[in-house]
């Protein structure tokens, strides 16, 4: 009889097979733990393909797909072959704190749909701790809600998800190249009315390492980016969920980086999908997340 798969982990690749190996090596080897990692076709100049991490490793399958559509793809293609009862995501440069299962066992047979953990930024040179997860903290200190912090948090790491959860509701990733995991954590905050929050820290990520998607200023990438934010507005005012709504308005003004031709396709755009004022957040509190969807990590 085969063994029960309690906790599924997925994690997307490309090109960083050092740092890949890295984030491996944090994860423990149980039998109840299913380890699918997916390469999002890394150019074999890059990475040694008859030696790539994971491959022949207990608890470790691996995926090598051709299609190059980002990281969003690449989730989704690992969640078509998880078998946890829980889901777990990680970026192929991040890490997990030490003894990180001995939190998640915790929560092995509770009844929650999303459980969110604390995390720790990292200074991607020195490894040194820059801060740990603000929403997590604020949530603590009583300074927003359990459901405001769910809106929040919009990367996927840092949280452990019912499998069954996702299934139900047909829960996937967009498939595009930045900011695929807006939708998709949205959709947890706005489905999941049985949550929980734990301060126990189980999750290292890496802030702008060089080479990153999150580091990179290219046009197209933020364009990419503000139709993200905008789809994300329109969602959650269609879902009855406008107030949790990030305004554009950040985003536009850094928009003059590239041209003041891009700052006036912002506005129409907004404009066109009815959110150029959608979102009652105050722009103080969109400022602290350091521009949103510029600078939060969903990078491999």
């Amino acid at each position: 009889m085969m063994n029960e798969i309690n906790y599924t982990i997925i994690i997307p690749h490309k090109n960083i097979p050092d740092l890949l190996r890295r984030c491996l090596n944090s994860i423990p080897r149980r039998d109840d733990i299913q380890i699918i990692v997916v390469d999002d076709n890394s150019d074999p100049e890059k990475v040694d393909f008859e030696h790539f991490p994971g491959v022949g490793e207990k608890c470790v399958e691996v995926y090598f797909t051709k299609e190059g559509k980002g990281a969003g793809y690449a989730r989704n293609v690992g969640l078509k072959h998880a078998k946890g009862k829980w889901l777990l995501f990680a970026d192929a440069d991040d890490f997990f704190e030490e003894d990180f299962i001995v939190s998640l066992d915790k929560y092995l047979t509770s009844a929650f749909d999303v459980i969110y953990f604390n995390s720790r930024e990292l200074d991607a040179d020195t490894l040194i701790k820059i801060s740990c997860n603000r929403y997590i903290e604020r949530y603590i200190s009583h300074q927003i809600s359990l459901k405001m912090l769910a809106f929040y948090s919009v990367v996927p790491w840092g949280k452990m998800i019912k499998r069954s959860f996702i299934d139900k509701n047909c829960i996937s990733f967009e498939e595009v190249k930045a900011g695929n995991d807006v939708l998709f954590s949205y959709k947890l905050a706005c489905r999941s009315h049985n949550m929980e929050i734990s301060s126990d820290i189980i999750y290292n990520y890496l802030f702008k390492r060089k080479g990153a998607l999150t580091s990179s200023h290219s046009e197209d990438i933020f364009v990419i980016r503000f139709k993200v934010q905008v789809n994300g507005n329109i969602f959650l005012r269609e879902n009855g969920f406008s107030f949790y709504a990030c305004s554009p308005i950040l985003m536009i003004f850094a928009a003059a980086q590239y041209s003041l031709k891009r700052v006036c396709w912002c506005i129409f755009y907004s404009i066109k999908n009815r959110v150029v004022f959608c979102g009652l957040r105050r722009i103080t509190s969109e400022y602290m997340r350091k521009l949103h969807l510029l600078s939060y990590k969903d990078d491999y």
